[in-house]
């Protein structure tokens, strides 16, 4: 007796996606990897875009506190008998040159966590977006990649939001691509959820599609 297929599994046969051959004006089609098709809630991908924001930020002001300014290890006075308020150090941050109360600070004391089911969630729920929405092909690089931008270009339509997702060794790729106006080319290891996020139609590479499972499967 045949096993009975899921409802994903049924629903992923029925679904195609195209195959643009690179380098030519000829298309084919696929079908579209179960992982594809992972439909995410969208506050899971509010809060992966927001850890990214968060890690992402750059924290260049740096105000000292009073055990980081110079001098003040002396006591300026006796602690009684002066009849002046007691001090232990002239550089409170109630005296001037002291040091300053919750300022910013360069570093942060605590990173905000996403744990790795989350991270793998949001990233396919970003994917199965542009599913829905047909903006996403695979790509099979049937020729060498030139490294060229122009020579690249000429097999780019329109490069205006476009994310090319390729392998580790489509290092061509990603220098012929890497100065061309809204067009972003990254590897597998380096996507992020914001990257597919910010595209407006993706490609993948198809030698890279075991890989992006990887990243997109919690099995």
């Amino acid at each position: 007796m045949e096993n009975k297929l899921s409802k994903t599994e049924e629903k992923a046969q029925a679904l195609t996606v195209a195959v643009r051959l690179f380098g030519t004006q000829k298309t084919e089609k696929a079908a579209l990897p179960e992982y594809l098709m992972k439909e995410v809630s969208p506050v899971l991908i509010a809060e992966a875009v927001h850890v990214y924001n968060k890690r992402s930020r750059v924290r260049r002001a740096h105000t000292k506190d009073r055990a980081e300014v110079r001098g003040g290890g002396k006591k300026p006075w006796a602690q009684k008998h002066t009849g002046r308020a007691r001090h232990a150090s002239i550089r409170s941050p109630i005296w001037v040159g002291g040091g300053i109360t919750f300022g910013p600070r360069s570093y942060k004391s605590r990173q905000v966590p996403l744990s790795q089911k989350q991270r793998k969630g949001a990233l396919s729920g970003v994917l199965q977006q542009h599913v829905a929405a047909q903006t996403i092909e695979f790509v099979r690089f049937t020729v060498e990649v030139p490294a060229k931008t122009q020579d690249f270009m000429a097999s780019v339509n329109d490069p205006r939001g476009l994310l090319i997702i390729v392998n580790d060794n489509q290092e061509a790729a990603i220098r012929a691509g890497r100065n061309v106006p809204g067009l972003r080319v990254v590897t597998v290891q380096n996507l992020s959820t914001v990257d597919v996020l910010k595209a407006k139609r993706v490609w993948i590479d198809e030698a890279a599609l075991s890989k992006l499972e990887k990243r997109c499967s919690l099995t």
